[in-house]
């Protein structure tokens, strides 16, 4: 097997830049980010290509030694929705190949795609290049559509084709979990033995309780008090009605115990998800707090206090 040296990875739809917790930057961003700087670590050369969504962004970003961001320009120079991404796909190859014939080494090893947009074009790009695919689905159309909920719009057919055929170019596919896998064989007819399962990883260097008791004091709750936090976009998908509706059957099972519920994170997705109304149908108006999004603070052994991504 040949040693990988340097990976392309395609992220298209949304920049590991970004900051998580709105819009489509989630928890995609961070595993993209992280995968490439943990790649970076052991002497793999990473280059991250996403589409640019603003006119001041640079062309090229260098996150973590070993890496590199190309802000890629394809259509407006501003935030899209998703859908209409697929437009842009063979411009967003073109710029692709224009920019690898501009590096001196103007070649990669391996490319890894991340969710479908982005697999269809490193097909092409597979091709173009002649080096193998890998792809990661992170969420596919047909379980989405298999989950809906009243009222939510289905995920086109045109999804659905693409991740078929993502499923039959790629070399490799990386799914998170044994059931993901399994879902990548029974509905898209994947070769099991082409899948790899990779469980995502915790990070000790950030989720660490070395802050627990500070934060418990700045926020004002007592170390008796039983405290739920969620973190993430705020749409049905992610569950925090789950959280509420859990929450409020504690409660009501067992008043002596003192909650509070934290939730943090920006409205996402469809715009008819109301969690005020939530919070206040589950009776938990008095012990929920609401707050945006969080920059994403790293703590490293030794360093005394945490630091802003």
């Amino acid at each position: 097997m040949a040693l990988i040296r340097r990976v392309a990875l395609l992220s298209l739809h949304t920049s590991p830049m970004e900051q998580p917790g709105s819009g489509d930057a989630g928890g995609m961003n961070v595993y993209i980010r992280e995968l490439a700087s943990a790649l970076a670590e052991t002497g793999v050369e990473v280059e991250i290509f996403t589409r640019s969504t603003s006119a001041k962004q640079a062309a090229v970003e260098h996150p973590d030694p070993g890496v590199c961001v190309h802000n890629v320009l394809a259509g407006p120079p501003r935030k899209i929705p998703k859908e209409e991404l697929p437009g842009l796909l063979h411009h967003m190859v073109a710029e692709i190949e224009q920019i690898r014939q501009r590096q001196p080494h103007g070649r990669y090893d391996v490319i890894h795609s991340h969710y479908w947009v982005s697999g269809i074009a490193g097909l092409e790009l597979s091709e173009l290049w002649g080096v193998p695919l890998v792809h990661t689905m992170h969420t596919m159309a047909k379980i989405k559509n298999l989950l809906l909920e009243s009222g939510e719009q289905p995920e086109p057919r045109r999804r659905e084709e693409g991740e078929h055929r993502i499923v039959d170019g790629a070399a490799r596919l990386i799914a998170n979990t044994t059931a993901e896998a399994e879902d990548l064989v029974s509905h898209y007819d994947a070769d099991y033995y082409r899948i790899d399962v990779a469980p995502p990883g915790v990070d000790l260097s950030t989720f660490t309780p070395a802050f627990r008791a500070r934060s418990r004091a700045e926020r004002g709750v007592s170390p008796e008090t039983f405290h739920l936090v969620f973190a993430g976009r705020i749409q049905r998908l992610k569950g925090p009605q789950v959280l509420l509706k859990a929450a409020a059957l504690l409660r009501a099972r067992r008043p002596e115990i003192a909650m509070r519920l934290t939730i943090l994170g920006a409205l996402s997705g469809n715009k008819d998800f109301n969690l005020r109304h939530l919070i206040a149908e589950s009776g938990m108006d008095d012990v929920v707090t609401h707050l945006p999004r969080s920059a994403r603070l790293i703590w490293r052994p030794g360093s005394g206090r945490p630091t802003l991504w």
